[in-house]
Order: structure tokens, then C-alpha cells, then sequence
């Protein structure tokens, strides 16, 4: 975790949740990288319950690829919630019958005009 302007960072442990919609940090990495808070949103845990939390942003680094800004929330857990709007920057596939979960950064896909070797059909006149 690095704070807005990318001058302090914590490493810490975190646990993807593909249910959780926004990011949440421990409130006191909160504290340590001095987030200002950013506004009020009104979040439904586990349970469904709507309640009034604070959304800091702050820049995330998951599987070597930096993710900034990142919205997220305070959590009273020890360790970080990578939630979607973090997971759907990388290509994340979990393996049931091998019991293994991948993270990668997708690999940037290139447009049929742009791939070496081919050219582009001229437009038709009409």
C-alpha cells in the first residue's frame, strides 16, 4: 500500500473477496500512511446492513502491478480486502481441482490494424 502521492509505503497481507465491491485497508495502515478522507459512502457488509463508512484512495500494489488511485474503506480486520475494484485490473483464476488460484496482469491486446505483418484494407469509394 502506498499513500495518494506515493511517498510512504506498508507492506501488508491481504485477502481477495470477489462479493466486496471496494477495497478496505486496517484502520491503523490508515493512520500510518496518514489517508485524508476523501467522502462518505454508505456500505453493506456480509450481512447486507447499510451503514455510513469513510472512502480514503491510496495506490495498491498486487502481483508486481501498481493499481493508483484505488478507493477504498476502513476495516477493523488485520489485513487488507482486494475487492473488484482492484481484482478487475488482473486475470485472476481459481482452480478447484488443483486447489490453486493465479493472479497475472493481462496482456495488452493489440489491434488487428496494428499486429506486424498485416495491413490494413483501404476504405472502399463509393
Amino acid at each position: 500500500m502506498a499513500s495518494e502521492l506515493g511517498t510512504d509505503f506498508i507492506d501488508l497481507e491481504g485477502k481477495l473477496d470477489s462479493g466486496a465491491d471496494l477495497c478496505a485497508l486496517p484502520v491503523d495502515t490508515i493512520e500510518a500512511l496518514d489517508l485524508p478522507p476523501l467522502r462518505t459512502v454508505r456500505a453493506a457488509g456480509f450481512a447486507g446492513t447499510l451503514q455510513g463508512a469513510v472512502g480514503y484512495r491510496c495506490a495498491l500494489q498486487v502481483a508486481g502491478q501498481r493499481v493508483d488511485p484505488v478507493e477504498l474503506l476502513a476495516t477493523r480486520r488485520s489485513y487488507a480486502i482486494i475487492g473488484r475494484n482492484v481484482l478487475r485490473h488482473f486475470v485472476v483464476k481459481l482452480d478447484g481441482p488443483e486447489s490453486t488460484l493465479s493472479i497475472a496482469v493481462p496482456k495488452r491486446k493489440t489491434s488487428p490494424s496494428r499486429q506486424p505483418g498485416k495491413r490494413e484494407k483501404p476504405a472502399r469509394r463509393r
